[in-house]
C-alpha cells in the first residue's frame, strides 16, 4: 500500500497537467451525475431529495442519506466524523469517486487519495448542517465577536468542496481554482466537488427554488433588474458592472444610489435579478411578505452573515428564497468582502448561458470558507433567447410575465433608433398587456417623444380606484412620485395617499416615509383635509417613536 501511495504522489503531477490541458473543455452537467444529499434525522429532508430527484430526472439511486443530526452549526469533529466522510464512502461505494485509502481503516476523508470524479453537483437539502463553528473559543468569526481571515470557522457546502482534496490547511480560506475561469470544464480534474444547497425558511420554500426555476425554463427569463448600491467604492463597483451587463441586454433597470436599501417610493414589481450590498437586513419591501419575485429570479445582498440562520425570515438569504429565487447566495460567518460570491460575474456567467451553479462556483474566489450557494444548481435562466420569447408572445402562447420580454425588445430598439421607434413597437403589444406595468412604459416612451398627455392617459385610469397586486402597489408609488407629480396629476397622487393611508394604518414605517409626500400632494391639489391628515399621523407616528427611544435609553442606564 505504501508503494502505491508513492506512486499516485508520483503521478500527482500528471494529474494536475490533465486539468490545465481539459480548461478549454466545458462540460455540461447531466442529472445522472448530480448527487444529493439529505439528513435522516431531519424530518422532510429526504422527501425534498426525492421530490428534487422526481423533478429533475435525477435517479433516485443518486440520494445519500445518512443521520446527521439536528443543529445546523456544529463542531469540527462532528463534520469530519458524520458528513464529510460518510458522504465521500458513499461517493465511492457507488462509483461516482475512485480512490483508495492511504492505509488502514479510514477515520476521515483525508485518509482517502482520490483519484477520479464524476460528480457534476452534490445537492445538499435542507436539514444537513451548513456550518462548521470556530474551534478557536477566542475566535467566533460571529456577529459581535472576535473575527480572524485565519479562522477554521466555515460553510459545511464550502468544506465540501474540498472534500476530494485529502488533506490542507485548515485555517483561513483556499483559493478557488474555478473562480472567473472561462471554462467550466476543469472541476472534475481538479477534483473540486461544486456543492449547491436547496434550503430556506421552510421545505416549502426550499422546494419552490427548483420548481419556479423549472416554470421559468419553460418561458424563459423575465423581468426587471434592481441594483441596491451602498456609497461605498469596493462593492460598488461590481454592482455598476451588474447594471452595465443587464443594461446591455436590454433589461430595464433600477439602480438604489444611496446608502439605504432601496426605499417605499422605488417599485418593485417583476423583480427577476437583483443585487445589492453592505445593509445588516432586509428592509421595507424586502421585509414584506406580500412581495414576490417573478419565476426563476437570481441574486443576492452581500452581507457578513446573510446565511448564518437559513430558517430565519429576518436574514438576506433565507428571505430572499421566500420570496421566490431560484439561485443566490450568502454567507454563513465573516468572510471578508474579497472572498465572497462577486454578483458581477455571477449574473455574466448566467447571461453567457451557464447554469446556475457553475455560475455560483465561477463567481467565488475562496473555498473551505464562508459562502454557500442556495439554488438549482441546474436551472439555467438565459436557456431561451429574447427572440424566442417575442416569438411566444407572437404565437399567443404567452404568460404575464412576458410584458417584461416586450418591454425588453423595446429598450434594444429605443438604444438603437431612437424613443419613436420604441413606441411604436410597444404599441402593437398594448393590447395583449394591459398591465399597469406595460402602460408605464408606454407612458414614459410617450413622455420622451414629446407627449405627457397621453402618457397620463396611460397610467391615471390605475389611479381611479381600482384594485392592484401589492407589487402593482410598489409601482403605482413609484409612478405618483416620478411621473404623476412632476406632470402635475397632484389629485391622483393625493387620493392614491389616502388609499395607502387607510391600507396601511399599522404600518408605521411605511407611513413615516410615505406621508410628507403624499400631504405635499395634497396641498398642491387644494385637498387640506388630507394634508392634515397625513401631517398630524406623521407627527404622531414620530412622538411615538421619539418616547420609545427615550424608554430604551433610560432602561439601559
Amino acid at each position: 500500500m505504501d508503494k502505491l501511495f508513492a506512486c499516485v504522489k508520483k503521478t500527482a503531477p500528471l494529474l494536475c497537467i490533465y486539468a490545465f490541458l481539459t480548461l478549454g473543455f466545458a462540460q455540461n452537467a447531466t442529472p445522472g451525475k448530480v448527487c444529493i444529499v439529505a439528513n435522516s434525522d431531519v424530518k422532510g429532508s429526504c422527501e425534498l431529495a426525492e421530490e428534487y430527484a422526481a423533478a429533475r430526472k435525477i435517479p433516485q439511486g443518486n440520494i445519500i442519506r445518512l443521520p446527521m443530526g439536528r443543529h445546523a452549526l456544529v463542531k469540527r469533529g462532528f463534520y469530519n466524523e458524520k458528513i464529510a466522510l460518510p458522504i465521500l464512502e458513499k461517493l465511492v461505494e457507488s462509483g461516482f469517486v475512485k480512490a483508495m485509502k492511504k492505509s488502514g481503516e479510514a477515520k476521515s476523508a483525508a485518509d482517502y487519495v482520490c483519484l477520479e470524479s464524476d460528480v457534476d453537483f452534490l445537492v445538499l437539502c435542507k436539514g444537513v448542517p451548513h456550518g462548521i463553528e470556530s474551534s478557536d473559543p477566542q475566535v467566533s468569526q460571529r456577529r459581535g465577536g472576535k473575527v480572524s481571515p485565519k479562522s477554521d470557522a466555515a460553510a459545511v457546502d464550502s468544506e465540501l468542496a474540498m472534500l476530494l482534496q485529502g488533506e490542507y490547511p485548515l485555517p483561513g480560506q483556499r483559493g478557488n481554482p474555478l473562480y472567473n475561469n472561462p471554462s467550466c470544464g476543469a472541476y472534475k480534474p481538479l477534483m473540486i466537488l461544486r456543492t449547491a444547497r436547496l434550503d430556506g425558511p421552510s421545505f416549502e420554500a426550499a422546494a419552490d427554488i427548483f420548481k419556479r426555476a423549472i416554470a421559468a425554463e419553460e418561458y424563459g427569463f423575465m423581468g426587471r433588474v434592481y441594483i441596491d448600491k451602498a456609497n461605498k467604492p469596493s462593492g460598488d463597483a461590481w454592482l455598476d458592472s451588474c447594471a452595465q451587463t443587464a443594461k446591455k441586454l436590454g433589461f430595464d433597470t433600477d439602480v438604489n444610489e444611496s446608502a439605504s436599501v432601496m426605499g417605499y417610493f422605488e417599485r418593485r414589481d417583476g423583480l427577476c435579478a437583483y443585487f445589492g450590498w453592505y445593509i445588516a437586513r432586509p428592509k421595507e419591501y424586502f421585509a414584506d411578505n406580500s412581495l414576490r419575485f417573478n419565476n426563476g429570479a437570481v441574486g443576492f445582498h452581500i452581507y457578513s452573515y446573510s446565511a448564518l440562520n437559513i430558517s430565519s425570515p429576518s436574514e438576506w438569504a433565507p428571505t430572499l428564497v421566500s420570496r421566490g429565487m431560484s439561485a443566490t447566495a450568502g454567507n454563513v460567518f465573516e468572510p471578508f468582502l474579497g472572498t465572497t460570491h462577486r454578483p458581477d460575474i455571477f449574473f455574466r456567467e448566467l447571461a453567457g448561458g451557464r447554469n446556475a451553479g457553475e455560475a455560483a462556483f465561477a463567481s467565488l474566489p475562496s473555498l473551505s470558507w464562508q459562502a454557500i450557494f442556495i439554488g438549482d444548481p441546474l436551472y439555467k435562466p438565459f436557456g431561451k433567447s429574447l427572440d424566442e420569447q417575442v416569438a411566444q408572445i407572437d404565437s399567443g402562447n404567452f404568460t404575464p410575465e412576458h410584458a417584461y420580454a416586450a418591454m425588453r425588445k423595446a429598450n434594444l430598439i429605443e438604444s438603437g433608433t431612437g424613443a419613436q421607434a420604441a413606441l411604436d413597437y410597444a404599441l402593437k403589444y398594448a393590447d395583449k398587456f394591459p398591465s399597469l406595468s406595460f402602460s408605464y412604459k408606454l407612458a414614459l416612451l410617450h413622455a420622451k417623444v414629446g407627449n405627457v398627455k397621453a402618457g397620463l392617459e396611460r397610467v391615471l385610469p390605475f389611479f381611479d380606484g381600482r384594485d392592484l397586486t401589492f407589487a402593482e402597489k410598489t409601482l403605482a408609488m413609484d409612478i405618483a412620485k416620478n411621473f404623476l407629480y412632476p406632470n402635475g396629476a397632484y389629485r391622483e397622487c393625493a387620493a392614491f395617499g389616502k388609499r395607502l393611508f387607510d391600507e396601511r394604518q399599522s404600518d408605521r414605517e411605511f407611513l413615516e416615509s410615505a406621508l410628507p409626500f403624499f400631504a405635499e400632494a395634497a396641498r398642491k391639489a387644494g385637498m387640506e383635509e388630507y394634508a392634515d391628515m397625513f401631517l398630524n399621523k406623521h407627527q404622531s407616528i414620530l412622538s411615538e417613536k421619539a418616547k420609545e427611544a427615550k424608554a430604551r435609553a433610560d432602561k439601559g442606564r
